[in-house]
């Protein structure tokens, strides 16, 4: 967000979108930060477990909180590819989507 001319791309592996920096009022911070301002010129890619349901501050889970942030990217017009995976939160979930996550991102630029 801060620097979208020098990074064009995210990619978003079970996140915590419920994280509010301190001194903040409200949880999923960074999906009000990219629901209030321009749209800026990025691409993601984000996935998620379908089993990531344990309880987060916030009163929600990170299913949900991804969820919603991919509807918020997509409502801004954001190019995104959204990924839930059969599994939780663990490392060996993340194999598989980040080979995903990267041949979305940069296989595009190499053709």
């Amino acid at each position: 967000m801060q620097y979208p001319k020098n990074f064009g791309n995210f990619l978003s592996q079970s996140a915590s979108y419920w994280w509010k920096p301190e001194g903040a009022s409200e949880y999923e911070w960074v999906k009000q930060q990219f629901s209030t301002r321009p749209k800026l010129p990025l691409r993601a890619f984000l996935s998620v477990g379908l089993l990531e349901t344990l309880p987060k501050p916030g009163n929600t889970n990170q299913l949900e909180v991804n969820r919603r942030f991919r509807d918020a990217l997509k409502a801004k017009g954001y190019e995104l590819k959204y990924i839930e995976f059969d599994g939780a939160h663990e490392y060996i979930n993340w194999q598989g989507t980040l080979a995903d996550g990267l041949i979305t991102l940069l296989g595009k630029q190499a053709r």
